[in-house]
């Protein structure tokens, strides 16, 4: 069985953590470089020619589920997956033109110092082989991935490690969580916790939204595969071989009665499955297991787990349907929370485009009119406040004197309209406890934005094709 480098990255947890470089080309909204012309080539990168088989390949490896399918033939996901290919062959590229070369010698460094290769502390070449055999790899293609993700690293590395940071983007960054702000506001949620809704609202909304409203309820077969089970308790050699026939069995369509048949290996049922049963598990690994069941949404679908230092089969053997009603207890509590967000919406598009006029008696005018009170407060350090949350301090922090600003969290759960009086800033000491992570801060920011230059410039520095034909032509074959 054939997996991608993507998949194998993602179970290979090495914490080469590297920050893949986004090429923002997304070619399909740059004009006309779609063109036709030679029926193997599906893309060319100045000279570089993309043969249409290697992408197919890449494609074969990515084990793409029916959804994902499904949207290669309807929208735009050949295309995206296609960008980030050409991302991938751009950056090799630039390996190249840097002639960065990762030695052997630096190879084993890298493999014998990964803590997912040690027992007790140390690197043990068992610990190495059991991870080749239980994620279907060899030594080649694992060796291969880790020189790619290093050379990468080495790549970013090089393009910002040399960057001094002067001591007035320091301050600016200091200036973000370190500061002294008296301001004015309103709590709106004092105006929205109030707001009523007609039984005539709640019945249109349930009308419009019933299919929503409907429990399901799954019934599911599992069957751990374990090495007492498969009669190999002293060979591990044989057990991870026979852990990945199994796995292919279940890629190539065996429901879990025929596997349990072939290895012996015992069922559980779990009936009338909800997602809420996932908190109810007093076990990490129960909770694991469960929260898988979620994301099996057809029946005699199964899949191959791997949880923490186990293995499973699992197979979604019926789903069970139920339309609640509108006297439901949890769906009046859903319509009434969806009445409530909609109506924080409007209001808070209102006031925005009022604050946009520039009223300077806004703050006053508008309390007045909703019977709300205007509070004062002075608040400082981002991290230190009991008042409001991190994320709309940090927005606060950011209005400047004399103005003022809507401010809501992400689910619009908080809602504050805030004038910011008075701002003053604290000086900056190098002798702060923090001062050398504040260091590292602004350095990493100004590598991003160094990166988003780059990658400008790449845009610039290659020519890009795409040849839409064969494109097209791929997309049709699945």
């Amino acid at each position: 069985m054939t997996r991608s480098i993507a998949k194998t990255s993602k179970s290979l947890l090495l914490k080469i953590i590297v920050g893949i470089l986004i090429l923002p080309f997304l070619f399909w909204g740059m004009g006309d470089i779609f063109r036709g012309g030679n029926q193997n080539i599906i893309a060319t990168i100045d000279k570089e020619k993309i043969n249409s088989q290697e992408f197919v390949n890449f494609l074969n490896r990515l084990n793409l589920s029916d959804k994902e399918i499904t949207e290669i033939k309807t929208g735009t996901l050949m295309e995206k997956i296609l960008s980030e290919y050409i991302g991938k062959k751009i950056i090799d590229l630039e390996i190249d033109y840097y002639n960065i070369i990762i030695s052997d010698s630096s190879l084993k460094e890298i493999i014998i110092n990964d803590k997912t290769f040690h027992k007790d502390g140390k690197f043990s070449r068992t610990e190495y082989e059991k991870f080749l055999i239980s994620n279907n790899l060899t030594a080649p293609i694992l060796e291969k991935n880790i020189l790619e993700q290093e050379k990468k690293r080495q790549l970013l590395s090089y393009l910002s490690d040399g960057v001094i940071i002067p001591d007035f983007l320091t301050q600016y960054e200091f200036n973000k969580e370190n500061q002294i702000k008296r301001i004015r506001y309103v709590d709106l949620n004092n105006m929205y916790k109030n707001k009523k809704f007609s039984e005539d609202e709640i019945i249109e909304t349930y009308e419009k939204n019933k299919k929503f409203y409907v429990e399901k309820k799954k019934n599911f077969f599992i069957s751990e595969i374990t090495s007492k089970n498969l009669g190999l308790e002293n060979n591990d050699n044989l057990y991870f071989k026979k852990l990945d026939e199994i796995e292919n069995s279940v890629l190539d369509g065996k429901n879990i009665k025929t596997i349990s048949n072939e290895n012996k290996l015992p069922i559980e049922n779990i009936d009338n499955f909800k997602p809420s049963d996932v908190a109810n598990q007093n076990t990490k690994e129960k909770k694991e297991l469960y929260s898988q069941l979620i994301t099996l949404n057809k029946e005699n679908e199964t899949k191959f787990l791997k949880i923490g230092d186990k293995f499973f089969v699992i197979e979604l053997n019926k789903i069970n349907t139920n339309q609640k009603k509108i006297t439901d207890k949890e769906v009046r509590g859903s319509i009434l929370s969806q009445l409530n967000l909609i109506y924080k919406l409007q209001s808070n598009t209102d006031i925005a485009k009022k604050i946009n006029e520039k009223n300077k008696n806004f703050l006053e005018d508008f309390s007045k009119k909703n019977n709300l009170q205007i509070k004062n407060l002075e608040i400082s350090n981002s991290k230190n406040q009991n008042k409001f949350d991190k994320n709309i301090l940090k927005r606060i922090f950011e209005i400047r004197d004399n103005e003022i600003a809507l401010i809501t969290d992400n689910s619009f759960q908080k809602n504050f309209l805030v004038f910011s009086s008075n701002t003053e800033f604290i000086k900056m000491d190098s002798k702060l406890p923090n001062y050398e992570q504040l260091k590292a801060t602004t350095k990493l920011s100004t590598a991003q934005q160094i990166f988003n230059l780059y990658d400008k410039n790449l845009n610039k520095k290659y020519s890009i094709e795409v040849n839409q034909k064969v494109l097209d032509r791929i997309k049709n074959s699945f």
